[in-house]
């Protein structure tokens, strides 16, 4: 039987001196775990930004390591954003500190990203332009149709397009075949076939067998005229990182894809979807050659590409879809357009030739 002491204790309320203790524990406990979740964060962003990626290793671990930085450079404005309700938190509960260390943790995470929607001064340009649409076209698109209707009205002079299939082949040629003369299509069953369609012609054959990788995709050079001058026109699209089967030969993709342009004697725009940001070593071996992305130079905000499509489109995508020019050419105008159904959303540059 209980005993008159345990009934009285048991139909008594917390003490002050309990509640406070209570209080205090849950207080520390969240404050730990957000600590801990900061502590996480800088360690995971320090590890990605500070591993020495080799792209032309094939071991084993490596492999693994340098992906695993790959994912988070991709990912660091999302972990920026990931961040902030810790930051919050951590300062509801008044540890000033360590709010501000978070704070200007995920402030550093999203700055790779941040800084390329700041406004840049005009380049100095001349007169004629190109502009340059770059599509990936989603070979199983739901709303092929939508899509098809979208490119025939572009202003574009030439048109990348990437996952062209046989089913775009026949929709795409029917549509666009009048306003768009000048064709180079190598459709595939799947996601690797390419295109281009151009107003302007062709002043050398296009090639379609670019030395790029092993896998025999077709990768493509193109070369037309505008202002007087020839420009190299590539349509590019990298193995993305899925899995081991794809991470691997997509690496050597990149690597081959860098010594070709090395040895480009045009000037040139490379178009396409590279499944790569700016922030990883893929982009870092362009940038090393004097490339820069349209879309920095030649707009402003936010410009990601993928996802499109599905439940995460509503919420800050990344940017895989590029239109990369070397020195001698500037963007005056870019932007990403509305999808049309495919997971990623083209990018229309127009490209002016520098001025002396």
């Amino acid at each position: 039987m209980p005993t008159n002491a345990e009934h009285a204790s048991a139909g008594r309320s917390p003490s002050p001196v309990e509640s406070t203790n209570s209080a205090s524990l849950i207080s520390r406990g969240i404050s730990l775990v957000c600590n801990g979740a900061a502590a996480g964060a800088l360690a995971v962003l320090a590890f990605g930004w500070l591993w020495p990626v080799d792209l032309e290793s094939t071991g084993e671990a490596r492999l693994i390591l340098d992906s695993a930085a790959f994912f988070i450079r991709t990912l660091a404005l999302q972990i920026a954003i990931g961040l902030v309700p810790v930051a919050i938190l951590v300062a509801v509960l008044r540890r000033w500190r360590a709010a501000l260390v978070v704070a200007a943790l995920s402030l550093g995470a999203a700055w790779p990203t941040v800084r390329t929607w700041l406004p840049e001064t005009p380049p100095r340009v001349g007169e004629a332009s190109l502009r340059v649409l770059s599509v990936n076209l989603l070979a199983w698109n739901a709303t092929p149709e939508l899509l098809a209707n979208a490119i025939a009205k572009s202003p574009a002079d030439v048109i990348l397009l990437q996952e062209y299939s046989y089913d775009w082949h026949r929709r795409l040629g029917a549509k666009l075949g009048g306003q768009f003369p000048n064709i180079a299509a190598e459709p595939r069953e799947g996601c690797f076939g390419t295109a281009i369609y151009s107003r302007r012609p062709f002043s050398q054959p296009v090639d379609s067998g670019l030395p790029i990788g092993e896998t025999g995709n077709p990768q493509q050079r193109a070369v037309v005229h505008f202002g007087g001058r020839e420009v190299a026109l590539y349509n590019i699209h990298l193995l993305p990182p899925l899995g081991r089967s794809y991470i691997r030969p997509g690496r050597r993709e990149a690597v081959d894809l860098a010594k070709l342009l090395a040895s480009e004697p045009l000037p040139a725009a490379v178009a396409g979807d590279f499944n790569f940001t700016n922030s990883c070593a893929q982009a870092e071996r362009l940038f090393s050659l004097g490339f820069r992305d349209s879309l920095d130079e030649g707009a402003r905000g936010p410009q990601w590409s993928w996802p499109a499509i599905g439940a995460a489109s509503g919420f800050p995508g990344i940017r895989l879809d590029h239109v990369y020019i070397n020195r001698e050419l500037r963007c005056t105008s870019a932007e990403v357009l509305e999808s049309g159904g495919s997971d990623h959303r083209p990018v229309l540059a127009e490209l002016r030739w520098a001025a002396d």
